[in-house]
């Protein structure tokens, strides 16, 4: 398995490895708060679907988050392939947080990109997450 970061690129061992990595990158905006952009991946699990994997991913974070509410939840295409966009809200202890999801499906594999801030930042995660997904390409 040829293997890629940023900053390197190496050969693993034929043995099953299975990319679970999360990137995570951090701005700070003009007004000193964070807004932050998480890349993940996952396995689908076995007889399911996207539509299954968001929902549980949803009931994942209904149960850790305070206040947790869903804003939207749309399926889109996105550089040909079937995703789920949401859009959620909950209260941290610094006060609430927004934040826009995009899960796509790519073959077996979901990857969840994430832009997240203040409430108050609604604006610039709005536009952070519409500049992503209008450049984003799989890598094939």
């Amino acid at each position: 398995m040829l293997y890629f970061t940023n900053e390197a690129k190496f050969e693993l061992p034929d043995v099953g490895f299975v990319d679970r990595t999360v990137n995570v990158l951090d701005a700070k905006l003009d007004n000193g708060r964070t807004l932050g952009v998480l890349v993940a991946r996952s396995r689908l699990a076995e007889g399911t679907g996207l539509k299954e994997a968001v929902e549980a991913h949803q009931d994942q974070e209904r149960k850790s988050l305070r206040g947790w509410t869903s804003l939207q939840s749309e399926w889109v295409e996105i550089d040909g392939l079937p995703a789920i966009e949401v859009a959620i809200q909950w209260r941290a202890d610094e006060g609430m947080t927004y934040q826009r999801q995009l899960h796509v499906l790519a073959g077996d594999e979901v990857l969840l990109l994430v832009v997240n801030g203040t409430l108050e930042d609604r604006a610039a995660s709005d536009a952070t997450m519409d500049f992503v997904r209008s450049t984003f390409s799989l890598r094939r």
